[in-house]
C-alpha cells in the first residue's frame, strides 16, 4: 500500500504547476481529485464483515463439536450449552449477537470495531476449550451416587431407630 500511496504522491506532484508545489498547496477543487485516488486509513481500520462472519462460524463449529449439536446459530448453541459455560461466555455471546445485527447493515457495520470484538471470541473459545464433558458427566454421576448414599444412610438410621422403638433390636 505504501507503494500505491507513494505513486499517487509522485503523480500529484507531477500535476502541480511547479515541481516544488505539493498537494497541500493546491486549491481545494484540485485537491479533491487527489484525495479520491489515495487510499489512506484515518484512525481505526474498516470493519471486515467477512472476517467477522468467519469468526462467528468458527465459534459456532467449536460449540457444535463440543456439545454434540448438528445445527443452530450462536444464540441457540449458547442456550444449549446453558450453565456448562460461565456467565462471562454468555455475555460475550450477547455482545457478538449485537454485533451480528449491526454487521448485517452496511452503514451500521461502520460503527463496529474489529479489535474490540476479538475479546468476546477469545472468551467463548477459552470457555469451550476449558469445558470437559467427561468430567461434567463424572460430576453428575458422583452427585447422584452421593445423594443415593445419603438417602440409604438415612433409611438405615430410621430402620434402626424403629427397630429399637419396637424392641426388636
Amino acid at each position: 500500500m505504501a507503494d500505491h500511496v507513494q505513486h499517487e504522491q509522485i503523480d500529484s506532484q507531477a500535476r502541480c504547476a511547479r515541481p516544488e508545489q505539493s498537494v497541500a498547496d493546491l486549491p481545494l477543487e484540485r485537491r479533491a481529485i487527489h484525495v479520491k485516488t489515495v487510499q489512506v486509513s484515518w484512525g481505526k481500520p474498516m470493519f471486515d464483515v467477512d472476517k467477522f462472519r468467519r469468526d462467528v462460524e468458527r465459534t459456532e463449529a467449536a460449540l457444535r463439536a463440543k456439545f454434540h449439536r448438528d445445527s443452530g446459530d450462536l444464540a441457540s448453541l449458547m442456550r444449549h450449552a446453558g450453565r456448562r459455560l460461565p456467565p462471562r461466555a454468555h455475555r460475550a455471546a450477547e455482545e457478538i449477537e449485537r454485533a451480528q445485527q449491526l454487521a448485517g447493515h452496511p452503514k451500521l457495520a461502520k460503527q463496529l470495531d474489529q479489535d474490540s470484538l476479538k475479546q468476546p471470541f477469545r472468551r467463548i473459545d477459552a470457555a469451550v476449550a476449558a469445558y470437559d464433558g467427561k468430567d461434567h458427566r463424572k460430576g453428575l454421576l458422583l452427585g447422584v451416587l452421593s445423594s443415593m448414599a445419603f438417602n440409604v444412610l438415612v433409611f438405615v438410621a430410621l430402620l434402626i431407630a424403629f427397630a429399637r422403638w419396637q424392641g426388636l433390636f
